[in-house]
Formats: structure tokens, C-alpha cells, sequence
């Protein structure tokens, strides 16, 4: 019995190694711990507000402010988070002085109660003023709060005006352009890439997350099944490297279309475990992961998602669907 023991630990100690080398890779086999929460899922009535399914949400104070990408009159929707009633509309889209040209993302600035729109076409980023615009919409105008360089980014997440953290198209030489994730000053312009990317991503098409109170980025790879955890100043943490994990290029389906940061959980948004026949596999599933990249369960949501956001006050998700149901929302209280 003394020799066995020893033994076990022995091989317990190899299964160890297998799954995590040097701390910071994990090897991931499987993620089968699957949970139905269809049925948990709640509508949420838009009225008669027409919104295109190529639409984002996000969170400010209490508020739901949803992007429209394909809008053909009004960008930006407005509606209380709580009962989800809508509040008003704002930034008319067109070419004249007051308008958005070209929508590209939305960005939050918490503490100053404002929200921040870019324009592709105008090459500027505008800035809308919450209490303002909620005291008089009909009449309300945006500012100006920068011009744009050379680099645009795709969707960010602001720190302050001087850090944000953005995706940008960024040429690579000798290969197709990447979406870098970069730190962006929008006073200068200046981006800086993130200390750390993969070396064995060969394409970069990635989603991203940003958590301050957990000093945390989150990035999941669209052409591969891969997520990395890096710190706010992009050194590695952890790279984590799931079932179907290889260093080419897939062209027959993303891996992982949008993640969000939870409290002190992941939630990446994937088509793993859907078609692999299908070139657009509906993305139906939420992987949840802890800070570490351990895997603990499989959201099936039953919607094709389009993008979410995570409304802290309430613990809940808010999605955009391309399904029989456009908005919904998941209470997370007893599930993750």
C-alpha cells in the first residue's frame, strides 16, 4: 500500500501537467458540462421601435443604450434598463453637420454620465451628454470631442481620455491585415499594441473584454479555438487552448464571436458544439470560464446572439438575438 500510493500521486501529478504547462498554458479536452436556460430567458418588448438586428447594447447607469449599425434614421435607442421601456432617440443619421455619417461603435464614460459615438465617415468621435439629452431630445446636439487619425477603432472600451482599449485594423508585414487590440489615447491618437499576442495565430480576428476592478483582459479568437488572459498592460496570464485547438486558419466557422466579463467570470460567446458544415453556424452558447480560464459550464442559450452586454446592478445579460425574439435578457442570480 506505501509503494502504491506514492504512485497515484505520481500520476495525478502527470494528469496535472497535461492540462497546464509552466502556468500560463491550459489544455482544455472537453467542455461538456452543458445547462438548458432557454426557458429562462425573457423577451424584452421593444414596442414600436424598429431596431435591425445589427444593433449592440450597453450598460450606462441606468440606462440601455443600443447602437444600430444598419439604422436608417436614428442610430441610438434609449431605454430604462430596469422595465426596458423606451426614453427617447438620438443622432439622426445622414451627412449634414448634426449627423452621423457613418456609425461605427459605441463608448461609455461612466463617471461623467456620457457616452461617445464614432464616425467613420466624418472621421471624428462625438460625444452625447446623458442628462442633456434626456432633459430636451428633441433639441439636443452632440459635440466634438476628437478628430480621428489613421487608426479607427473598430469597438473600444473607454478608461479615460487618455486610455481606452480598442480593436483595429493593423497591418502586419508580410501578412493579411490583424485586428490588434491596442491601447488608444484619444487626445494624441497614439495606439499601442498590447504587449503580448499569440505567436501561432496566423490570422488575428479576435472579440475582447476589459474588467478594471479585476486588473483583466479577455481575448477570443474567431478563427481559432483559443482564449487569452491577459493584465491591463497586455502581459500574458493565460492562454487557454480548448478541444479543437490548432494554429490554422478556419474558414469554416468562428470559434468565439463575443465575450463579457461577469463579476469573476467569462462568458464567451461561441458556435462550438453547432454544424461544422455551416460557414455561418448559428451561435447559440456561452462557454463560462472563472479568471484562471478553468472551464465550469455551458450556457445553451436557444437564441442565435448577435452581442451582448452584462448590466452589473441587475446580474443579468442583455443580448441582441438574429432569432424569433430580437432582445432578451438572462437573470444570472443561482446560475453562474
Amino acid at each position: 500500500m506505501k509503494t502504491i500510493y506514492p504512485f497515484i500521486l505520481f500520476l495525478l501529478a502527470l494528469c496535472a501537467c497535461s492540462s497546464q504547462k509552466d502556468g500560463t498554458e491550459i489544455y482544455q479536452t472537453k467542455r461538456d458540462n452543458k445547462i438548458n436556460v432557454r426557458d429562462r430567458i425573457k423577451e424584452i418588448d421593444m414596442g414600436d421601435v424598429l431596431i435591425s438586428r445589427y444593433s449592440g447594447p450597453s450598460i450606462l447607469d441606468q440606462y440601455l443604450i443600443i447602437g444600430d449599425y444598419w439604422a436608417k434614421d436614428t442610430v441610438v435607442y434609449i431605454f430604462d434598463k430596469n422595465d426596458f421601456h423606451h426614453i427617447c432617440s438620438t443622432a439622426l443619421k445622414g451627412p449634414g453637420p448634426d449627423e452621423i455619417t457613418n456609425f461605427g461603435s459605441v463608448g461609455i464614460n461612466e463617471k461623467k454620465r456620457e457616452f461617445y459615438l464614432t464616425d467613420h465617415g466624418k472621421n471624428k468621435l462625438f460625444t452625447y451628454s446623458l442628462d442633456r439629452l434626456l432633459a430636451d431630445p428633441q433639441n439636443y446636439t452632440h459635440t466634438v470631442k476628437a478628430d480621428l487619425g489613421d487608426y479607427i477603432p473598430m469597438r473600444y472600451i473607454y478608461v479615460n481620455d487618455t486610455l481606452s482599449y480598442g480593436t483595429f485594423m493593423w497591418p502586419q508585414p508580410g501578412r493579411p491585415f490583424d485586428v490588434t487590440i491596442a491601447k488608444w489615447n484619444m487626445v494624441t491618437g497614439a495606439t499601442t499594441p498590447l504587449n503580448y499576442i499569440n505567436p501561432e495565430i496566423k490570422r488575428v480576428r479576435a472579440s475582447f473584454a476589459v474588467s478594471l476592478e479585476q486588473n483583466v483582459i479577455v481575448e477570443c479568437f474567431s478563427h481559432n479555438d483559443l482564449m487569452t488572459i491577459l493584465d491591463l498592460d497586455g502581459n500574458l496570464k493565460y492562454n487557454v487552448y480548448g478541444p479543437d485547438w490548432n494554429n490554422e486558419v478556419s474558414i469554416r466557422r468562428d470559434f468565439f464571436n463575443d465575450v463579457v466579463i461577469a463579476g469573476d467570470k467569462i462568458l464567451a460567446v461561441t458556435s462550438l458544439g453547432n454544424s461544422h458544415d455551416s460557414k455561418e453556424a448559428v451561435t447559440t452558447t456561452l462557454f463560462v470560464f472563472d479568471l484562471r480560464g478553468k472551464y465550469l459550464q455551458t450556457l445553451e442559450i436557444g437564441y442565435d446572439i448577435e452581442g451582448l452586454c452584462y448590466d452589473k446592478d441587475n446580474n443579468r445579460l442583455i443580448f441582441c438575438f438574429n432569432d424569433e425574439i430580437q432582445y432578451g435578457y438572462l437573470d444570472l442570480k443561482g446560475l453562474i
